[in-house]
């Protein structure tokens, strides 16, 4: 995979708050690209695809991957960390994408979820190095020891993004035009990873007969999200003069 680069330069917010314009002009993102990428039938899903359509949702970020080959993966696959900057022109922010060398098909799932995660709330975000050092430490542990009551939500968002990313680059509709011919074993798991570009372990998840329902709940579960953190339209009130009405006496 390689490094590339997308600039997009930002103006000045005129609400003061160069956070709050980014997430209010996204909302009911997520969910439309899911939504959008489970209608394609056809394989290999490319990364550049999903960041096409992060572009066309309106994101302004000036986004990079970068590929740490000094990154341990056994604890860490990859990252994202976006920052502000502020010249002349007004303000800007970046997004970098950093991974570490895990191979071809993990490298797009790794890159596809940290994609998702710039359309992030930003509670759902790590900041500190305390929150780092332990979402690297809750990430790396087996599915079967995740606890979500203690993890909180930087944990599980990833997790959820994990399968997010999955059922972006191996779309419903590609993987039912396949279900039948590998339900009758006429095609192999390997053969559709192959095709996929992803790793034999997801794309067997995704053939999974539960799969469909899995989806349709990732883009409710979002949908239900974006819409509850929606920015409400504001109300102006009418100043309403009050008329003394004439009494005759």
């Amino acid at each position: 995979m390689q490094r590339c680069e997308v600039k997009f330069p930002y103006g000045k917010d005129p609400g003061g708050d160069p956070g709050s314009f980014f997430y209010e002009a996204l909302q009911m993102s997520v969910s439309r690209i899911l939504e959008e990428f489970s209608k394609f039938d056809s394989l290999p899903i490319e990364v550049s695809r999903v960041l096409d359509m992060i572009r066309e949702l309106g994101v302004l970020d000036i986004i990079e991957f970068y590929q740490d080959l000094d990154l341990d993966t056994k604890v860490l696959g990859g990252f994202l960390k976006r920052t502000e900057i502020v010249d002349g022109a007004g303000i800007a922010f970046k997004s970098l994408i950093t991974y570490g060398k895990l191979g071809h098909e993990l490298e797009r799932i790794v890159c596809c979820k940290e994609l998702i995660h710039v359309l992030d709330p930003i509670r759902h975000r790590v900041s500190s190095p305390a929150q780092v050092k332990d979402l690297i430490s809750k990430i790396a542990l087996p599915a079967d020891l995740v606890d979500p009551i203690v993890d909180g939500e930087h944990v599980w968002t990833d997790r959820i993004a994990t399968l997010e990313a999955v059922a972006i680059l191996f779309p419903l509709g590609a993987r039912n035009v396949l279900y039948e011919k590998y339900m009758t074993e006429r095609i192999s798991l390997a053969w559709i990873a192959e095709q996929a570009e992803l790793p034999v372990g997801m794309v067997k998840y995704a053939m999974n007969g539960d799969w469909p329902s899995t989806v349709n709940r990732l883009i409710s579960r979002r949908r239900r999200a974006e819409e509850e953190h929606a920015p409400k339209p504001s109300v102006r009130k009418r100043n309403r003069r009050t008329r003394s009405k004439a009494t005759s006496v």
